[in-house]
């Protein structure tokens, strides 16, 4: 009985250091993509292309969602503009052009948001409007200069995909868009001085 009980405590062990080994590989992989986004960010000068990468990018390696969004602030309406998207086969079509409730508390709050069961947060009202079943979401701020330029989002029909994990990997993509959008504006705002 002993050794059968010791066999299982060691069995548990190996298990567990078997996760812990395919969580870090699997956080290493993420990294080496981030590395490789960041180089094909550090050779673009167009604000469409950084954001059409961005979307794909985020789409791919986070893999768990039907829809990826990004929108960026038009300055003069102040309102959200969907400027880069992508969707799954099974989503017809996305109707969200300026945004909703989740992408304007993103905006206010300017802070990365999980919700796991969109059902069950009270900061939101699911209204039935939105034209696609939604049950959890991951959102980050595209963030220059502490300002909030626009919000990269990712959902899905079924509650509890993300994790953190997936929103601090989210979180740090934005960091390497926002760098890459304002370099682009820079870019362009010093051609046209040029000219």
């Amino acid at each position: 009985d002993d050794l059968g009980e010791e066999q299982t405590v060691k069995d548990q062990a190996i298990h567990l250091a078997q996760q812990t080994r395919e969580g870090l590989h699997k956080k290493l992989a993420r990294y080496q993509q981030l590395q490789t986004i960041a180089e094909q960010l550090s050779n673009l000068m167009d604000v469409g292309t950084i954001t059409k990468l961005a979307v794909d990018r985020a789409f791919e390696l986070v893999g768990k969602s039907e829809v990826c969004l990004l929108f960026l602030v038009e300055k003069e309406r102040q309102a959200l503009s969907l400027v880069a998207s992508r969707r799954s086969e099974t989503v017809k079509s996305v109707r969200t052009k300026h945004g909703d409730q989740f992408d304007r508390y993103v905006l206010r709050t300017h802070r990365p948001l999980l919700v796991n069961d969109v059902r069950q947060d009270f900061r939101f009202t699911m209204t039935g409007t939105m034209g696609r079943p939604i049950g959890s979401v991951i959102a980050c701020p595209l963030l220059i200069h502490q300002s909030a330029e626009g919000i990269l989002r990712l959902d899905s029909a079924r509650p509890g995909v993300y994790t953190q994990d997936d929103l601090r990997f989210l979180d740090v993509l934005l960091d390497l868009v926002a760098t890459s959008v304002a370099n682009a504006r820079l870019f362009a705002r010093t051609q046209q001085l040029a000219m």
